[in-house]
């Protein structure tokens, strides 16, 4: 196998780990508790290490980013050990299994923007493209099998098991990420001044090469997809009744997963293209998904509405990769990473507030125009000299 495949095998492996006890944890706190603020504070613990990711950033770059990924992933097959001791024992309690929660999101932020920070250096850039839609589309599929996994365990063998499952994830994506070849340059030592140095250095780049122009679309996204999915039950529910919401979540998996393997025949479209037509697509399937009366027209805009946004998202990352300096790629990545992330319980919030003074087709419409709006940022721009052209120098 190659260093692509050690990596790609590792990366999906550790992906199932990742979406399996994230389901098991919502799924257990709110039949234990029943309580939504319970299982709020849940979902704002799964946000808030994405938030401060941006200070992780320079160590990540710092330090030999394979000896990272394999020590993050020893760190959660341990701590997936220890929740599953505890609940078969009948030991955990909902306290520590939040702080639980919490640590596996911050080791998950070294291990995944250390992974997307190597690719780059253990593969052609020509692969790349096809590296990161594979893994989309396969992350996309492992989340499906996930949920349907978790809930069958959970019923068949108990909370434990699945925890026991992901310690063995864990352990097999050590097995492959430990077979990739990288040769680390070592960059000596390592201290707070030379953190502050390296924090600032990531900002100036950051701003200096206009990555908030990327990082502005990948926001409205978080945000107007935190929005509607808040309200999401509710919308399907007044269209089609209990067994809407399936259908309507069923059809944005379907048309993420051709998103997603029909990115790689984007690869030679200017990025600024792209940046400007598919914030519009989106956010014109948006407003036919409630506009339209039609029950089943209406689920397919809004499967369709996911498409554009998925060519997007990968065609912005694979950018990324390509053409941002390696010596900084994880504090850029790590900066947009917090950014986008800060969107989305605004967004959830907002989105529940809107609907119940409005209706639930109104947040639908906001997030609409703000991607729509997006396209004519993005022209305006380009007409006054906005166009990104990223410069590899530090």
């Amino acid at each position: 196998m190659s260093n692509k495949n050690y990596l790609l095998t590792g990366r999906l492996i550790s992906a199932l780990g990742d979406s399996i006890y994230s389901v098991a944890i919502m799924w257990y706190i709110f039949d234990v508790t029943k309580d939504a603020f319970i299982t709020s504070v849940t979902s704002a613990i799964i946000f808030t290490p994405g938030i401060i990711s941006a200070f992780a950033g320079p160590v990540i770059d710092h330090f030999n980013r394979k000896k990272m990924m394999l020590i993050a992933q020893i760190m959660q097959l341990f701590i997936m050990i220890f929740i599953a001791v505890m609940f078969y024992l009948n030991l955990m309690p909902i306290s520590i299994l939040l702080f639980s929660l919490f640590i596996l999101g911050l080791i998950e932020v070294v291990e995944g923007n250390a992974e997307s920070a190597l690719s780059p250096l253990v593969m052609e850039e020509d692969e790349l493209i096809g590296y990161n839609s594979f893994v989309s589309t396969g992350s996309t599929i492992i989340g499906v099998i996930a949920k349907l996994m978790t809930v069958w365990l959970v019923m068949k063998a108990g909370i434990e098991s699945v925890y026991f499952l992901n310690a063995v994830t864990f352990f097999l994506a050590v097995l492959f990420f430990a077979k990739i070849k990288y040769n680390h340059i070592d960059n000596g030592v390592f201290n707070t001044e030379i953190y502050r140095t390296s924090i600032t250095e990531g900002w100036k780049y950051f701003v200096g090469n206009k990555l908030f122009l990327f990082t502005l679309p990948a926001m409205i996204a978080n945000f107007t997809g935190s929005m509607t999915n808040a309200i999401l039950p509710a919308f399907t529910y007044s269209r089609g009744g209990d067994y809407a919401y399936g259908y309507y979540l069923t059809a944005s998996v379907v048309f993420a997963l051709i998103g997603s393997l029909i990115t790689p025949k984007f690869k030679d479209v200017d990025i600024n293209k792209i940046l400007m037509i598919s914030p519009l697509v989106s956010g014109v399937c948006m407003i036919l998904t409630a506009v339209v009366p039609n029950y089943y027209v209406s689920i397919f805009f809004y499967g369709l509405m996911t498409l554009p946004i998925m060519v997007l998202n990968i065609s912005m990352f694979t950018y990324i990769q390509k053409m941002v300096d390696n010596k900084v790629l994880a504090r850029v990545g790590t900066i947009m990473n917090a950014l986008c992330m800060v969107a989305m319980p605004v967004g959830s919030l907002l989105g529940g507030v809107v609907s119940k003074q409005f209706g639930v087709d109104v947040p639908i419409y906001i997030s609409a125009i703000g991607f729509m709006s997006l396209t004519v940022v993005f022209l305006l721009l380009q007409g006054k000299g906005g166009k990104i052209d990223i410069q590899k120098a530090v």
